[in-house]
């Protein structure tokens, strides 16, 4: 994949001749893969139609392969989960273009966005998590982004909110994170810092200030604060309370249900 992307770039030209050379490349890409294991798509940004859609994507989403031909994102979209719809066509899409306003035209083609959200499979008739892969590949003369090529894949750990991250990747070097993201449902939980995170999904094990410290090589007293805090953001009464709210919005999971340290 990424010597392809790497070929996509120095050869890329928008015209037909280089839409069909993607297309007839990631047709053969498929052919290896697994049944059910993912879908390639190269989307057109302004149509909103795909140029191309491979066919395991009834297999994965139980969408139609002629229905997203036909209609495109809009096939799709109707099926996401109302409220991470909301997110992904808001605060997400505003997200991506703004970090990409920060990257030279030149590099967006290295700038890779990975998030996970909710679809309804109809044929299942019940919810599946959905994880899109995507970077571009053309942008139009005002330099906005113009031709997307991705992938879509089905994993199994359920979330309840529209989570991922934005990435660069120049060559051969270490990836560098530019944005991560978490949509919670409620705000105050979009606040909360990568470790506060961390302290609070080990607080949902039932882990005390003293053994989180020695988890993450902290001082007792660090934890704590962080512990405040997080009640703060969050305006909950208690860890307890706090616990079991970013255990209902998919914020932390615990494997086996207990009571928490107040």
């Amino acid at each position: 994949m990424e010597n392809y992307r790497e070929a996509t770039y120095n050869e890329w030209e928008r015209d037909q001749k280089a839409i069909d050379f993607l297309v007839q490349s990631h047709r053969q890409l498929e052919q290896v893969l697994p049944k059910g294991g993912m879908f390639f798509y190269i989307k057109n940004l302004q149509s909103q139609h795909f140029e191309y859609i491979g066919k395991q994507v009834t297999e994965i989403t139980g969408v139609p392969y002629e229905r997203c031909l036909e209609h495109g994102m809009a096939a799709a979209l109707e099926k996401i989960h109302p409220s991470d719809r909301s997110i992904i066509m808001g605060e997400l899409l505003e997200d991506i273009l703004d970090v990409l306003k920060s990257v030279p035209v030149e590099e967006q083609k290295e700038v890779i966005t990975t998030f996970n959200y909710r679809f309804f499979h109809e044929p299942l008739n019940t919810w599946i998590h959905l994880q899109d892969r995507f970077f571009m590949v053309a942008s139009d003369p005002m330099g906005r982004p113009a031709l997307m090529l991705g992938y879509c894949m089905r994993v199994d750990t359920p979330f309840q909110h529209v989570h991922g991250c934005i990435r660069h990747q120049r060559g051969t070097e270490p990836e560098q994170i530019l944005h991560e993201f978490s949509y919670y449902a409620d705000p105050a939980f979009r606040t909360l810092t990568h470790r506060e995170i961390e302290i609070l999904t080990l607080l949902a094990k039932g882990l005390s200030s003293k053994l989180i410290a020695s988890e993450l090589g902290l001082v007792t007293s660090t934890v704590d604060t962080h512990r405040r805090k997080l009640l703060r953001k969050t305006g909950m009464e208690n860890v307890a309370h706090l616990v079991s709210k970013a255990v209902q919005m998919g914020v932390v999971t615990v494997e086996e249900p207990g009571e928490p340290e107040s």
